[in-house]
């Protein structure tokens, strides 16, 4: 299987007030939503991601603070994430 090195388009929706940078890529269907650990962002699921949406629909997001996800204060605990 080819590596995929592009990200698909990323957009932006806010939540709660939060400006949340997402992808939303590939077929019809259920989703697959990747939850990134700290520390990782889009990027560094470009080819995970490009795999998987090769069969399915594939959802995935910076958290707040992550890549293009701008951070929020007070930091939220993983309850509020």
């Amino acid at each position: 299987m080819p590596r995929t090195t592009d990200l698909p388009e990323t957009c932006f929706v806010t939540l709660s007030g939060m400006q949340i940078r997402y992808v939303d890529t590939g077929g019809d269907g259920p989703a697959l939503l990747l939850l990134n650990g700290s520390g990782c962002n889009l990027e560094m699921l470009t080819a995970l991601i490009g795999r998987l949406a090769a069969s399915r629909r594939v959802i995935a997001f910076d958290q707040p603070g992550m890549g293009g996800s701008p951070a929020v204060y007070p930091v939220l605990g993983v309850p509020a994430l």
